[in-house]
């Protein structure tokens, strides 16, 4: 595998772990409020993903939902539900190897 390959399949991991692909985690921070998109985006992004909710199910998660951490509708992010600590590894896998909603994301335990 050439150097640019491997740095292309590096970047989303890294992202993924420092919480900037997804938007943070129950174990890091989500983006600040004015970086998080409306609530009709999140919404018009879970919608226009099913395939990657599907995904995000069978690996355990326990719901898939567009909450507002930041009490204003204006401000909204995915929120990706799970019960046990090795579904969230499953759910990590998912988001850093799939495509994602376009959106800011957390994973939190339920």
């Amino acid at each position: 595998m050439c150097a640019a390959a491997v740095a292309i399949a590096l970047v989303p991991a890294a992202l993924l772990a420092s919480g900037a692909l997804n938007g943070g985690s129950a174990d890091s921070e989500r983006p600040p409020c004015e970086d998080l998109g409306t609530r009709s985006q999140a919404e018009a992004a879970l919608a226009a993903h099913p395939a990657l909710v599907t995904l995000l199910r069978n690996a355990g998660s326990t719901g898939i939902t567009v909450t507002d951490p930041c009490g204003t509708a204006d401000r909204s992010i995915i929120t990706v539900t799970y019960a046990r600590a090795d579904r969230r590894q499953s759910i990590d896998q998912v988001l850093s190897t799939q495509p994602g909603f376009g959106v800011a994301v957390e994973v939190v335990r339920d």
